[in-house]
């Protein structure tokens, strides 16, 4: 099966139809950078498996690379679509459809089994086809030379798929797993039956005790028909109505005990309460109190005065503030002539000074008094929110005390309570108190011993005939018995042969896998010496080993990792012979396509027509080749390698508008190579 047309609307960078031919031999696609031609490569993943797998497929913001799938540019087209119709080897066409919201394929099928084979095809078949499909440039390092060990023997061994064994291991684990089921439900059916043997068993030894100890089996049932009140009824009502009294009464005596040990909990706590440490305590802390609250009334009264004198104090400050400034001013005039500058009064210049003296010696004085009022105010202040503070822990701790007298109380009154509603409840001749319960509680139990012993004789009378029942359905539970666990050994040697059974598939399954995996060497070597990776080293070795964990390691030369040796572009170049060699070994895949997306970035001239002549072996071999690359002269190169008979082949050229998307420029159809390029001379 091989890829014969696509057709993409709105899809990536193509905004208007993208109509494809594309012939069963290959197909090159040449274009500039973003002009589309990855895009291709990319429809073609989508219309297989409807997501696409590049590397760069994060979350970023909460967005990934599938939000972004469909055109989003200006002018947006209203249709959506990718529609990939492929070729049956017989011509018959099955056209495949994604929309955003759909999916359609006719003629309707299951697409896995149309591209891969059932049996022998990997978890995840498109996946694991396209994977191997389609070789990106910017993933052919990180899926082959760059992968450990391990996870490089997992790539090869999805790669080439799983055995045709594995169906009927499927089918053995269903197997096992019915038998075992049936195993468990075998165990659980004897476990049943042995618990009833036991129980049998149990019960049989009770009747037998019971007709031993049945001597006065009258003066026994008067004494419970006197107990309960009860003067007519059979012998089984009787023996139903004790059990019920019984059950009661035990459950009364219960809750008796715990009422019990509260109590004498609840009369310890009381107890402690009424020492004399107790009321001391309790009188220490109300004097306290007493003694706080009154030096907090102290405080407050002298908060309050000074609260007062500041606020006179500072009613006088815009009269303060003028003296000083007229102080100020008459330092700087002086007198005028032996005149006052204010008021123009004749005054000497010793008693001007004087007198600006005590001006400066008022101001003075009246603000160190403010300072030292607010100084005393704060100090006051820390002092009532000391004071508060310790009246309020002293009154907290008063009411704890309090509290705990307080709440005795309330615990009596709940005890007698729930001694109540116990007597309303369960039975009993009269009300009892809390200082009763003591006695209360040794009655019953008495009165519980003798009820016990009456209905033990009792059930004696009906002991006999029970016992024969008993012995009969014990032999019956025996027997049923010995059938489940001949059952559970018939189970048992079942999943084991099961067990067997499928661990032989396995060690056959891992033997037909590695020979597959063997397979993968002869290509590997093949394709590395056409390549031609390395100068000095021109021979890979690939090799399998470990038992439990597999893995698959390269090295070249005196075992010497190529991963650390070789420059970027040779390990490409290795790569790519790795993944050609995998492409090449999947015998399950029905897609007979090799994709290849720009596969000589970064790698030189010298081993890019080493390239083409490999891609021109594998079309030669039945295989359709898609292969993109920026060069024009390489994908000339290429037409003309990849170029045979009779069919033809197309060269396609890729380009980009703005705000357009990408459209072909030019499709070039490569005519296949005459038969005889030669004739014979007439």
């Amino acid at each position: 099966m091989r890829i014969a047309r696509l057709k993409a609307v709105g899809f990536r960078g193509i905004r208007e139809l993208l109509d494809l031919d594309l012939p069963s031999t290959f197909t090159v696609i040449t274009g500039r950078n973003g002009a589309g031609k990855s895009t291709i490569c990319d429809a073609i993943e989508f219309g297989l498996t409807g997501a696409l797998s590049k590397p760069y497929m994060h979350v970023e913001k909460k967005e990934d690379l599938l939000d972004y799938i469909w055109w989003r540019g200006p002018a947006s087209t209203s249709d959506h679509f990718v529609q990939l119709t492929l070729i049956r080897d017989n011509g018959e066409a099955i056209t495949i459809t994604r929309r955003p919201d759909a999916f359609l394929i006719d003629p309707p099928s299951d697409l896995g089994r149309e591209l891969c084979d059932p049996e022998s095809a990997p978890a995840n078949p498109l996946d694991q086809l396209c994977r191997t499909s389609i070789i990106r440039d910017e993933s052919i390092t990180e899926t082959s030379i760059d992968l450990n060990e391990t996870e490089r023997f997992r790539f090869v061994q999805n790669a080439v798929g799983t055995s045709s064994l594995t169906a009927v291991a499927a089918k053995t684990d269903e197997v096992q797993r019915e038998l075992e089921r049936r195993q468990q439900t075998a165990e659980g059916e004897y476990l049943l039956m042995r618990t009833r043997v036991e129980a049998l068993i149990s019960q049989l030894s009770l009747a037998e005790a019971q007709r031993a100890r049945g001597e006065d089996v009258v003066n026994a049932e008067n004494t419970l028909r006197t107990i309960l009140s009860r003067e007519a009824g059979s012998a089984d009502s009787l023996i139903e109505a004790t059990r019920e009294h019984l059950t009661a009464s035990r459950q009364r005596i219960a809750v008796l005990e715990e009422i019990q040990r509260q109590l004498v909990a609840l009369n310890a706590q009381r107890d402690s309460l009424q020492t004399p440490l107790y009321q001391e305590r309790l009188k220490g802390l109300e004097s306290e109190i007493e003694e706080l609250q009154g030096r907090l009334e102290e405080l407050g009264q002298e908060r309050g005065t000074l609260d007062k004198e500041i606020s006179l104090q500072e009613s006088q400050s815009p009269r303060l503030a003028s003296l000083a400034e007229l102080h100020a001013q008459g330092r700087r005039l002086g007198l005028e002539n032996d005149h006052c500058p204010l008021c123009g009064s004749a005054i000497a210049e010793d008693s001007f000074q004087q007198h600006l003296d005590g001006i400066q010696r008022f101001v003075s004085q009246q603000h160190d008094r403010l300072a030292s009022l607010t100084e005393r105010r704060a100090t006051v202040a820390a002092a009532e929110r000391e004071v508060q503070a310790r009246l309020g822990e002293r009154r907290r701790s008063l009411d704890v005390l309090r509290l705990s007298s307080d709440s005795i109380a309330v615990s009596y009154q709940r005890l007698a309570d729930q001694l109540e509603r116990v007597q309303l409840e369960g039975p009993g001749k009269s009300p009892v108190k809390l200082t009763e319960l003591g006695r209360e509680v040794g009655r019953s139990r008495n009165e519980n011993v003798e009820i016990e012993a009456a209905l033990a004789a009792v059930e004696s009378s009906i002991a006999t005939n029970r016992a024969t029942t008993l012995r009969r359905d014990l032999e019956a539970a025996q027997a049923a018995s010995a059938q489940a666990e001949e059952q559970v050994t018939r189970a048992a040697r079942a999943v084991d042969r099961a067990k067997t059974i499928r661990q032989t598939i396995t060690r056959v399954a891992n033997e037909i896998g590695e020979e597959r995996l063997a397979s993968l060497s002869p290509l590997m070597d093949e394709f590395y010496r056409r390549l031609r990776p390395h100068a000095d080293w021109t021979e890979i070795h690939y090799r399998m080993r470990g038992d439990v964990r597999r893995f698959v390691s390269l090295t070249v030369g005196d075992d010497l990792n190529p991963r650390f040796m070789f420059s970027s572009g040779q390990r490409r170049a290795l790569g790519l012979a790795f993944l050609l060699a995998v492409h090449m070994s999947r015998e399950w895949c029905r897609l007979r396509t090799l994709i290849l997306d720009d596969p000589v970035q970064h790698v030189d001239d010298y081993r890019a027509l080493h390239l083409a002549e490999v891609l021109s072996s594998i079309r030669r071999a039945n295989t359709q080749v898609i292969c993109t690359v920026e060069d024009s002269a390489l994908a000339s190169l290429l037409t003309r390698r990849l170029r045979g008979t009779p069919e033809e082949g197309s060269l396609i050229t890729m380009a980009y508008d703005l705000g357009q998307g990408i459209y072909v420029q030019n499709k070039e159809r490569i005519r296949a190579t005459k038969q005889m390029l030669l004739q014979q001379a007439s």
